[in-house]
């Protein structure tokens, strides 16, 4: 290497700094000038688009240009377009699997085809590995949506500089699928370039996993913790009311080992799996090792290369219970026994303290009068899927080697 070439950019380096620029929402300048922030704007349901002429590429006929991440990618119908979802892991019942499509385009305006499942979608936009901040916490918007129909949302960087500059847009989606981009025909929508490896993780755990009480599933415990490691693609393997052994009433949701074979087939560096909480009370905590040790060693057969990491069951107000401590002392034997980490959120507690946001001792005596939402629902608040997942980042980071 010369005196004048750059340092090199290694897959290290690389996760650092698309961690800084989440965490301080602060956009790289490329090319000596900075790109300004488009204005991201949801057009009413089924319009047509608001781009003088205009072209569709659709993922249906061209998958080729679109990265998707999040899971294995499924289409159907929906708003009368051909749209991509994520087919497993299973969608939870009540909150369809977040997701993301990722393109590169030139010009000052772009449109996103999306289709909403219900009556609400949330949605995070990037641009040149950046969020757009919006209006909830980690840069998501949050709308009130006709279900089935199609909308486009209009991303317009207007008055730039560089009007014909190329830049690599993503779109993450919960609550609704995907169908393509629509542009004016003088401008090109291709596949980004990939300079670096993707970091895979993917999520296996609960409702606390799954984002009950988050802002939205994007400020929640996963995806907080995936920015900050800089891990780039996140499958997100979370039902409510699950864990090793229990299967949640709900029809659709199964236990642990029910979604082992999802996870496989992502191919995932990272594997984080957060249960045992729904197991208590239900099963011993001998019971729920024996089955931990079975899942874990079906996990590993399968990703024999991936980093897995696990916590025991969680541990709402401190001191942590007896309980708590048995079933995570079971977990723990059986993710070492496949060469795996576990992590300790027990010795030095993360949840300290009685009460509850909605009812907290007065002075604090810890913190789960911040980040424990009630007493009748233990789930974190809006602020305590923020901390778990810096938490989370802070301790697998510690065992990360360089």
């Amino acid at each position: 290497m010369g005196i004048l070439d750059p340092p090199p950019v290694t897959a290290v380096t690389f996760r650092a700094q698309r961690a800084r620029e989440l965490r301080t929402v602060g956009k790289p300048v490329l090319s000596g000038a900075a790109d300004p922030d488009p204005t991201v704007t949801l057009g009413s349901a089924n319009a047509a688009s608001s781009i003088t002429n205009s072209q569709y590429t659709d993922y249906a006929t061209t998958p080729g240009v679109f990265r998707m991440r999040g899971g294995t990618i499924g289409t159907g119908t929906h708003g009368g377009f051909t749209m991509a979802k994520v087919t497993a892991p299973t969608d939870p019942p009540a909150l369809s699997t977040p997701f993301g499509a990722e393109f590169a385009v030139t010009g000052t305006q772009c449109e996103i085809r999306v289709s909403p499942f219900g009556t609400s979608m949330s949605y995070r936009v990037w641009v040149d590995g950046r969020v757009i901040p919006g209006a909830k916490l980690a840069g998501a918007r949050l709308s009130s949506v006709t279900g089935n129909a199609g909308y486009l949302l209009l991303l317009d960087w207007s008055g730039t500089a560089a009007p014909f500059g190329k830049r690599v847009v993503r779109i993450e989606l919960s609550g609704a699928a995907f169908g393509g981009v629509v542009a004016a025909r003088e401008n090109r929508v291709s596949a980004p370039a990939e300079s670096q490896k993707l970091i895979r993780s993917a999520w296996v755990g609960d409702s606390f996993l799954e984002g009950t009480n988050a802002d939205t599933i994007f400020s929640g415990i996963a995806y907080t913790a995936s920015a900050l490691l800089g891990w780039d693609e996140i499958c997100l393997a979370a039902q409510g009311g699950t864990g090793y052994l229990n299967a949640s009433a709900v029809g659709g949701r199964g236990t642990f080992r029910s979604r082992v074979a999802d996870v496989i087939a992502q191919d995932p560096h990272h594997v984080v799996v957060a249960g045992g909480y729904n197991d208590i009370g239900v099963y011993t905590a001998e019971q729920t090792g024996a089955e931990a040790a079975l899942y874990f060693q079906a996990l590993r057969a399968g990703c024999p290369t991936a980093k897995i990491w696990a916590v025991g069951p969680w541990s709402l107000f401190g001191p942590t219970g007896a309980t708590q401590l048995a079933f995570g002392a079971q977990i723990r034997t059986a993710v070492e026994a496949v060469n795996g980490t576990y992590v300790d959120m027990y010795t030095n507690p993360w949840i300290t303290g009685t009460g509850s946001v909605a009812s907290p001792p007065s002075p604090l005596n810890g913190n789960a009068g911040i980040y424990v939402t009630s007493g009748g629902d233990p789930h974190p608040s809006p602020a305590g899927h923020q901390f778990y997942g810096y938490e989370f980042a802070s301790a697998i980071a510690a065992q990360l080697t360089p």
